[in-house]
């Protein structure tokens, strides 16, 4: 373990909670999935998957996990990261979409409907997970601050009522999200309701 790094984005973030779950379990039991680990040229070790399973052996106070090498290039690492962790139902969407992004960015002449192909999934999921680039700043940035707040579905809806002008109504609903006030499923409706409250004035 010692000899071990994480691959740049990697690794897929875990809430304290999910965290705590899995270095129980594997407190309890046998790890049955090795983590995927490669050599790099200057003989560094290098986990492609199985970041946080490292971690949670290093948190137990472990020395060694068990491992398979596999020999891939640079970007075939950065993939194999990639469709590795895409499909993982607890990973949050828009952590996804960033990694669709970095992907897009390794292959820039790959269309949408062929890295869902690539992928497993329909091509609608691909297009729902990159509406978050659509979003206003501030959306992006309450959402880089609170990645688990909202699923692709909402932020494609958002950006949709951003398109009609609504983007007032927009931040506001992500906000009353956020702060669990209401739920994803009442969002549209309370950002096409939502209108500003005007500057108070004396009478």
């Amino acid at each position: 373990l010692s000899a071990l790094q994480d691959a740049e984005g990697g690794r897929r973030n875990l809430s304290d909670q999910e965290f705590a779950e899995l270095r129980e379990n594997l407190r309890l039991h046998p790890l049955i999935h090795p983590i995927s680990v490669r050599r790099l040229d200057d003989e560094r070790l290098e986990i492609i998957s199985g970041h946080n399973r490292a971690a949670a052996y290093r948190d137990l106070g472990r020395d060694v996990i068990p491992a398979t090498f596999i020999e891939i290039d640079d970007t075939q690492a950065a993939d194999a990261a990639f469709f590795a962790n895409l499909l993982q139902p607890k990973m949050p969407d828009y952590e996804k979409f960033l990694n669709l992004k970095r992907y897009q960015m390794r292959h820039p002449d790959v269309a949408q409907n062929k890295i869902a192909q690539a992928i497993g999934v329909d091509r609608s999921l691909v297009t729902r997970l990159l509406s978050f680039e659509d979003l206003p700043t501030e959306a992006l940035q309450l959402i880089t601050a609170n990645p688990r707040a909202i699923g692709c579905n909402l932020a494609s809806n958002l950006v949709g009522l951003v398109k009609d002008g609504l983007t007032d109504g927009a931040i506001s609903a992500l906000k009353e999200v956020i702060a669990g006030r209401i739920d994803q499923s009442q969002a549209v409706e309370y950002a096409k309701k939502y209108t500003s409250k005007p500057t108070d004035t004396k009478q």
